[in-house]
């Protein structure tokens, strides 16, 4: 791996908002180079910060500093083996001195590679659409972010409540702590575990809010249900519709028609990946839902507007598997499926 790369995915890591597959790299890097895991660890012990991303800055501004930084390096690294311990420290040097301009200049990250693009600052993630990242909180736990999805918390009263926001979907490998419950705040729920595994996917324009258990346990309350708690076991998944704003029949109320279902969590064969969890592997996953509940997912998947001219199509169901396929392979299995023509311009899809 070349130095800037190294340097990019470092500091990417520092800011929350490195990709899992990005991290993946990274970790085998670290593996095979005890150089590098050497100024890895001695850069978190010597600059413990956070960074606010805020913008400003060109892409050329950022690799210009990079380079130049990367200059310094290159040159010591062709020094004889006998001044190592030099070369690794002016390394670490030349790393942390990149972070600092980093997060001096605040900036949000436009690299070459086609990598998701994610804003953060002292307490937010947000993602975009068309593009995933995954963060660490100030208690160890882990949290991987999909598409046009906003995660918050506040760090003032961290210490005695771990309280986050959320609007999308995020998988949460959580830290146990029995003093400490974590708590997920949805609009229809809020989920309060200890320390476990579990995803949930709250979107705004989806008519089902979703929590997953994968492993540990869970206590749902339902704030349309009166906070009506409810316990998962895992392979559980607590569904429960959106659908608030629809007319009350006079003699019913809105919570009387909220209607809630509890699954069990389908598992793919091969990995036993959950399929709530497929996400996180780049795969997008249909269980006989309907096309009216899938346009948003596409949508969000691939940064594009989806205009669906043949309402017919709405209700037709569709089910299948897509391992990180393009948008046009994906149109073409619809097309092949449901029976529709189609036409992208730009990143708008029109299907009639």
């Amino acid at each position: 791996m070349n130095n800037n790369r190294f340097l990019e995915l470092l500091v990417k890591r520092k800011s929350g908002i490195i990709t899992l597959s990005e991290k993946a790299e990274l970790d085998r890097c670290l593996e095979s180079n005890e150089e590098d895991a050497a100024v890895t660890q001695l850069l978190d012990n010597v600059y413990n910060v956070s960074y606010s991303v805020n913008g400003g800055y060109q892409h050329e501004t950022i690799q210009k500093a990079l380079s130049q930084l990367n200059d310094k390096i290159d040159l010591q690294n062709r020094k004889p083996d006998g001044v190592r311990s030099r070369r690794l420290w002016v390394k670490l040097a030349t790393t942390v001195a990149a972070a600092i301009i980093i997060g001096i200049l605040g900036f949000i990250f436009y690299f070459d590679n086609d990598a998701p693009v994610a804003a953060k600052s002292a307490n937010i993630v947000s993602t975009k659409k068309g593009s995933k990242s995954s963060v660490i909180l100030p208690d160890g736990t882990k949290v991987w972010i999909n598409s046009d999805t906003r995660l918050s918390h506040d760090e003032s009263n961290w210490e005695t409540a771990r309280n986050v926001h959320l609007e999308g979907e995020a998988y949460f490998d959580v830290v146990k702590d029995e003093k400490r419950p974590f708590i997920v705040h949805t609009n229809a729920m809020d989920i309060k575990v200890t320390g476990t595994a579990f995803n949930v996917r709250a979107y705004a324009n989806e008519r089902k809010t979703e929590t997953t258990l994968i492993h540990g346990s869970v206590e749902v309350s339902l704030k349309n249900k009166g906070g009506k708690k409810i316990v998962l076991t895992p392979n559980e998944k607590l569904v429960v519709q959106n659908d608030y704003d629809l007319p009350v029949p006079a003699n019913r109320s809105k919570e009387e028609l909220a209607p809630i279902q509890l699954v069990t969590v389908k598992t793919d064969p091969v990995d036993s990946t959950a399929t709530e969890m497929q996400w996180t592997k780049n795969r997008l996953v249909f269980d006989k839902e309907t096309f009216s509940d899938i346009i948003p997912v596409l949508e969000r998947w691939y940064d594009v507007k989806i205009d669906l001219k043949k309402s017919a199509l709405s209700t037709k169901t569709f089910s299948g598997t897509f391992d990180n396929d393009s948008l046009e392979d994906v149109l073409e299995s619809f097309k092949f499926s449901l029976g529709f023509s189609y036409s992208v311009q730009k990143k708008e899809v029109i299907i009639y």
